[in-house]
């Protein structure tokens, strides 16, 4: 993984879950209120943790050797956007993280669309990759018009497993959240047919949806939580 902090403004019409109960949180309307009630939502500051928690006792199946997380993106924008959705098939720049943990081509793949008059995106790469319970984290800005965020990060090795968190809203009624922290699970872009963290290249075809891993390895079998991690939203302006 390239060693390097890149924020970049970058323009698509394109990361599960609220608080600890998984919900997504109340998309904000064009008359959100600051949490003065005084007017639109102000920008603000917030601080995203990706906690991962892939350790052999939480997931005993197969655990592989040297597990690794790629850097993490995370992107502002509104809330009727998005870079992933289960349900959908995985854009090349989602295989790309899933697949390899490359985010570069999911940066060029956000970058390439639309003007420079129109900023739909707003996304900020962390520096490295991490083991399988190192924290990785980045600072975010949100404004008036982007106040949803979304989150990627490949899990290496394996055929294109990945855990992320898709267009997660951080107005609850009208005032701005403080802190939120999102629980993940696992999963799949649909673009490789493997079934183990080291299933050889077997792309599938035509793609698949992206869907949460129910099964093992990932979807434990045993009675155990199939959460794999954590993301922590604080807000830090206040």
């Amino acid at each position: 993984m390239r060693k390097l902090f890149l924020t970049l403004f970058v323009m698509s019409m394109v990361l599960y879950g609220c608080g600890s109960d998984d919900s997504s949180g109340t998309p904000p309307t064009d008359d959100t209120t600051d949490d003065n009630g005084g007017g639109p939502t102000p920008s603000a500051t917030y601080r995203i943790t990706f906690r991962p928690d892939f350790t052999a006792d939480n997931f005993p199946d197969d655990y592989p050797d040297n597990p690794r997380f790629s850097e993490i993106l995370v992107a502002v924008h509104a809330t009727n956007s998005h870079i992933f959705q289960e349900g959908t098939q995985a854009s090349d720049g989602v295989k790309a993280v899933a697949e390899t943990g490359d985010t570069a081509v999911l940066v060029n793949e956000l970058s390439a669309q639309g003007d420079d008059d129109t900023i739909l995106f707003l996304v900020t790469v962390a520096g490295s990759d991490g083991g399988p319970t190192d924290e990785q984290a980045v600072t975010v800005t949100i404004d008036p018009e982007k106040t949803s965020i979304s989150f990627i990060s490949g899990l290496s090795p394996s055929p294109d497993w990945f855990v992320g968190v898709d267009a997660q809203s951080l107005v609850s009624g009208n005032t701005l959240v403080e802190e939120l922290e999102v629980n993940l699970v696992a999963l799949d872009a649909g673009t490789d047919s493997g079934s183990t963290y080291t299933s050889p290249d077997e792309p599938t075809d035509p793609p698949g949806l992206i869907t949460e891993i129910d099964t093992p390895p990932l979807g434990n079998s045993s009675g155990l939580s199939s959460i794999i991690g954590t993301v922590r939203i604080e807000r830090t302006d206040i």
